[in-house]
């Protein structure tokens, strides 16, 4: 093959060449471009991601706060019902005493009651027998 023809074979060689390395090159540009338009969107998704991360904190942190809270509430007020129920229950007590030192009483009422009902009975009884004495003493005279 002559040497004229092996330069023509290579320059149309070199042509192709150059003209597949400038699609290449088109095609990494493109590629190039698309990765940065990946490389922004992952960028924002990332800012979002932190965003959501720190939001989702501050929530993490407000709910605790309100659960501490709602805990220290129902903690002061079951202790205020247990106080409350320990009063009532000791009021309860006294009276339930009240009521035996009324009843107590009641019987030594009612004791006394029975002792004067009999010195009735027994006054009744000299006052009957004095009048019929005088009654008896009357008709004599």
């Amino acid at each position: 093959i002559s040497l004229e023809s092996k330069v023509a074979h290579a320059e149309a060689e070199l042509e192709s060449l150059k003209k597949q390395s400038k699609d290449e090159l088109k095609e990494a540009a493109t590629t190039n471009r698309q990765l940065e338009r990946r490389c922004k969107e992952l960028a924002t998704l990332r800012k979002l991601k932190e965003e959501n991360c720190l939001a989702a904190e501050q929530e993490l942190i407000k709910a605790r706060t309100i659960r501490d809270r709602s805990e220290k509430v129902n903690s002061e007020k079951v202790r205020a019902t247990l106080i409350a129920q320990e009063r009532m229950e000791l009021d309860l007590r006294n009276k339930v005493q009240e009521i035996a030192d009324i009843r107590d009483k009641l019987a030594t009422i009612e004791e006394e009651n029975m002792q004067l009902r009999t010195v009735l009975k027994d006054c009744t009884n000299v006052v009957v027998d004095c009048y019929c004495r005088l009654e008896s003493t009357r008709q004599e005279r």
